[in-house]
């Protein structure tokens, strides 16, 4: 379960990365205020997504998720 949810998750980061890459190639004179406005929404998206993927590494970490609890097991 961890492992799906972690890899949506990079894959929407890659996606939503992308976009923000593609709004700061505009120079900033060139942007109209919804390109500043969707340029900020993209990163706050990002900062969440980061969050959520930490989330998920703490939790295998902790020995809580599929592999991590297996191989402190065997040390």
């Amino acid at each position: 379960m961890y492992l799906r949810r972690q890899q949506r998750l990079e894959e929407e980061h890659a996606d939503v990365e992308y976009q923000i890459r593609c709004l700061m190639l505009q120079p900033e004179a060139n942007k109209a205020d919804s390109d500043k406005a969707r340029e900020e929404e993209l990163i706050n998206r990002l900062v969440e997504i980061v969050e959520r993927r930490n989330e998920i590494i703490e939790v295998f970490g902790n020995g809580q998720g599929e592999r991590g609890g297996r191989g402190r097991q065997h040390k």
